[in-house]
């Protein structure tokens, strides 16, 4: 892989009536912290700002670096809602790219289509239990 992680972050409402996934313990119930993970409501770095999916639900979020040059970031996003497979939901994933960076989205069923709205943010389809890997490329 050309990334590595630098950091994992739990996003969205843990208040709310879900199971969560705790890989290593298998599942974590309503109010249990998650291990050592950062837990926010909405996730931002040196390259993003803002993202969280817009039914406020439950995200892995990996924070990644280029192997190569340091100056691609990348995130891996998951959709933790339904670790069970009970209930599983799509989800849109919201977040404001910063300035300067082309962004790209790889899902399940191959390259997203990335457009920015009038205010420069993106929207990204996602189910339960998907991953999207978004790279964030520096503009000449």
């Amino acid at each position: 892989m050309q990334f590595r992680n630098k950091a994992t972050v739990l996003v969205g409402n843990f208040d709310a009536p879900a199971v969560l996934f705790r890989p290593q313990e298998g599942v974590l119930q309503k109010g249990e912290r998650a291990g050592t993970s950062p837990v926010v409501r909405e996730f931002s770095n040196e390259v993003v700002s803002g993202l969280r999916t817009r039914e406020d639900s439950v995200l892995i979020v990996g924070d990644m670096v280029s192997r190569q040059n340091g100056m691609e970031r990348a995130l891996f996003v998951c959709a933790a809602d339904d670790p069970t497979e009970m209930n599983p939901g799509r989800h849109t994933l919201d977040f404001t790219p910063k300035r300067g960076y082309d962004v790209r989205a790889t899902g399940i069923g191959g390259n997203l289509s990335v457009e920015r709205n009038a205010g420069g943010g993106v929207c990204l389809p996602v189910s339960s239990n998907e991953g999207v890997l978004i790279i964030f490329r520096p503009m000449p």
